[in-house]
């Protein structure tokens, strides 16, 4: 489903909503996922995407994989993160795609 600008802000205020309650529940994604089903958030096209399939693009000198779908950019990290959205970073370290000091292989 595409998210016009209307859509796109709803859904951000309640990602936003869900961070804080989760956040003032001490509940971590895991949990919240287990008794409710996948988290849904934007990705960089304007889609409605299972959260747990996203990438946060936290280091542009990291080269993209075709496999990686962002999420929108208005998403902040600190909401990202808590919903289940792996960093780039993370993704490329466990395709092996750099080494510990931040090389490229």
């Amino acid at each position: 489903m595409y998210l016009g600008n209307r859509d796109l802000q709803t859904l951000l205020n309640l990602a936003t909503l869900l961070h804080h309650s989760m956040e003032k529940n001490q509940l971590n994604i895991t949990e919240v996922i287990s008794d409710h089903g996948a988290i849904y958030l934007a990705n960089a096209n304007n889609r409605i995407v299972d959260a747990a399939t996203l990438c946060f693009n936290d280091c542009n000198w990291l080269p993209d994989t075709q496999n990686m779908e962002f999420a929108h950019n208005l998403v902040p990290y600190q909401i990202a993160k808590r919903l289940g959205v792996n960093t780039k970073r993370q993704v490329c370290n466990s395709h092996g795609k750099w080494q510990t000091m931040g090389h490229l292989k």
